[in-house]
């Protein structure tokens, strides 16, 4: 393993290195992610299925559509399918979505939970949150805030939460709320389901600077009582999914490391998990990061959630399949970053041997 300054004059010749491999220039997809996660404290959530930009061409088609933007608003309430669009609109995608179709109203917002999905990994549920009075658009979307989950009676006090906003005008919010790391929770099959919302947030036009150098709104957070009461077999995903056994341990300099164990394939999606160990000092950050590769050498973008010690990637936000190819390929890159809010340079370099999945 190289040591402390071999390390660092790897990193000083890194715009030599970044130049001879092609796959670590940066498109906006990893530039996003990357501002989410270069605090030490990586907030829970994924990176937007459509940012801004594309859900305003969403509007703008629909306005194009129905010939003028007061009909809009019925147009986005009459959206469904909203699972069959966030896994990639593959139509098996259908086979294995539960709808639900419940709505509750209180404190001025309807909420209604339109579908619902599962396995022994992750839950993921589709919302249509419609408020009485129009939400100016300064101030954002309409999120959940406070809630509590039960799974067959177990309360659920850990794991990745992340909320990604579908589509909106300021009346609608369309959102997709994805819960992972349930498997602990889950025993039995068909899943037995208690989701209690406590209260609602949205942006007041403000923004605060966070310690990391980010920008978040100030919320106004509205109290209320919106519950979910319902059931997800899980049985016939489960028994299309299946799992690889990869067990490698790409290490890094300085005692870091990144383990990957298993990858998953269902048809929902393909995913893998990680064990890390990754430093922070006055100075410097370090954060992993992978480019995967099919065989017919498209990108495959895996989406991805983290906490303390572990990371969580997944495709399902994009319309990628596992059926699609023969294998694919993982470059796990260690990303150093500076704990200067005022730079926000991110270096970028591969570590390890590419680890090939076969697919089929």
């Amino acid at each position: 393993m190289a040591d402390q300054k071999e390390f660092y004059e790897l990193f000083n010749k890194i715009d030599g290195e970044v130049k001879t491999y092609e796959k670590e220039e940066l498109n906006d997809f990893d530039k996003a992610r990357m501002k989410k996660n270069v605090a030490a404290k990586i907030k829970k959530r994924r990176i937007p299925l459509f940012p801004k930009a594309a859900c305003a061409c969403i509007l703008l088609l629909l306005i194009g559509i129905f010939g003028s933007s007061d009909k809009v608003q019925a147009a986005v309430e009459s959206v469904t399918n909203q699972l069959y669009y966030y896994f990639g609109a593959r139509q098996e995608v259908k086979d294995y979505v539960t709808v639900v179709n419940r709505s509750y109203q209180n404190q001025g917002f309807q909420v209604s939970l339109e579908e619902a999905t599962a396995n022994t990994r992750n839950l993921v549920m589709a919302f249509n949150i419609t408020s009485e009075e129009p939400i100016p658009e300064k101030d954002g979307t309409v999120s959940i805030g406070e809630s509590e989950l039960y799974m067959n009676g177990k309360r659920m006090d850990s794991g990745f939460w992340s909320s990604q906003t579908v589509a909106w005008d300021a009346y609608h919010t369309q959102l997709v709320l994805s819960i992972e790391q349930v498997d602990k929770y889950v025993q039995e099959n068909p899943i037995t389901i208690d989701y209690r919302i406590r209260s609602l947030s949205y942006g007041d036009g403000k923004e605060i600077l966070q310690p990391d150098g980010s920008y978040e709104m100030k919320l106004i957070e509205e109290k209320g009582k919106w519950d979910f009461h319902f059931t997800v077999d899980t049985s016939e995903l489960e028994k299309n999914t299946r799992t690889i056994k990869v067990n490698k341990t790409i290490e890094a300099p300085d005692g870091m490391y990144v383990k990957i164990k298993d990858f998953t394939i269902s048809p929902l999606e393909m995913s893998f998990q990680t064990e890390e160990k990754k430093n922070l000092d006055e100075e410097y950050g370090y954060n992993f990061a992978v480019n995967a590769v099919s065989d017919k050498g498209e990108s495959i973008y895996f989406d991805f959630t983290a906490t303390e010690g572990m990371a969580e990637y997944s495709t399902a936000s994009f319309e990628q399949n596992s059926e699609d190819y023969d294998y694919i390929t993982l470059q796990f890159l260690l990303e150093k970053y500076s704990t200067d809010p005022s730079e926000d340079e991110i270096q970028s370099v591969p570590i390890g041997d590419p680890i090939r999945i076969d697919l089929n």
